[in-house]
């Protein structure tokens, strides 16, 4: 999502997979908290030709292993297949409001992060999943993988002051 407006009202939750079995059935990768959320927050929407537009899942199945979901008029793998890589998101206006001092992480992306002596190691372009913590990925004069843990590493969050304060070496 490159717009300010793509950022202000619509929130990447979700990415197609691969296809599964034989009806045109695929795999949903969920960035919700918990893998059933993502059903929280239909209509999904997914880019087509620059525009945003209603994706139509007419069924889905969730297990512990992994979610899959049906889309209208794909009937078989081939067909499905077209979908795979897919990006989901919802508007901002279904998501929960939060309490004060609280947000969402897609409300970092784009943030300037500085270190506690106001050295400003770059923007935070992603926030990347990891089997122990999530990672800011912080593009600067060189990268950075600053783990998303407060109180050891991030020290605050300023979102009206589009700033973040990180206890991090910029030669790291």
């Amino acid at each position: 999502m490159n717009s300010s407006v793509d950022k202000a009202k619509y929130i990447v939750i979700g990415r197609i997979g691969s296809t599964y079995g034989i009806k045109g059935w695929l795999k949903l990768q969920s960035f919700t908290a918990s893998q059933l959320d993502i059903l929280d927050y239909q209509p999904w929407y997914y880019k087509d030709k620059g525009e945003w537009v209603v994706f139509e899942c007419d069924e889905h199945k969730a297990s512990p292993e992994r979610m899959l979901i049906h889309v209208k008029g794909y009937d078989s793998p081939e067909h499905a297949k077209q979908l795979t890589g897919i990006e989901l998101a919802t508007t901002r206006s279904q998501l929960p409001k939060l309490p004060e001092n609280e947000f969402y992480w897609h409300d970092l992306i784009g943030l300037d992060v500085y270190t506690k002596e106001h050295v400003l190691l770059g923007s935070i372009t992603n926030i990347l999943s990891n089997a122990a913590h999530p990672l800011l990925e912080i593009e600067g004069e060189k990268q950075h993988l600053v783990p998303l843990l407060f109180d050891k590493f991030i020290i605050e969050v300023d979102l009206s002051k589009n700033k973040v304060i990180a206890d991090w070496d910029p030669e790291f």
